[in-house]
């Protein structure tokens, strides 16, 4: 997915309050405004299923989508209206894994993890 279309409805999800505000900036100086900030992923799960209000794409922490792995959110059929989803790791996250920060690799499907 190209990010040309400045009306593309994105979504951002991460625990941590000045990680989602810097993420919404940077999409802000490159022109996208229509940026929905969320803590959980059960605000997450809430907001994918509003009518007529459909997300383009939702960026969103490893720590949140491994939480949501557990709902078998991600990939099922109940997420008709997040056509892209983009995996981050979270430094943090890592950190109490016991693991390493790395760069992830382009996957085929949905999901994308970086």
């Amino acid at each position: 997915m190209y990010l040309i279309n400045k009306t593309l409805r994105i979504m951002v999800a991460h625990e941590d309050q000045s990680q989602r505000l810097s993420i919404e900036k940077h999409l802000n100086t490159l022109g996208y405004y229509r940026v929905a900030p969320v803590t959980s992923f059960r605000e997450v799960v809430l907001l994918s299923q509003l009518p007529g209000k459909a997300f383009d794409l939702l960026i969103v922490s490893r720590a949140l989508y491994v939480a949501g792995e557990q709902c078998t959110f991600f990939g099922d059929k109940r997420t008709p209206n997040i056509p892209n989803i983009l995996i981050y790791e979270d430094e943090q996250f890592l950190t109490r894994q016991g693991l390493e920060v790395s760069r992830g690799t382009l996957q085929h499907g949905r999901a994308l993890a970086v």
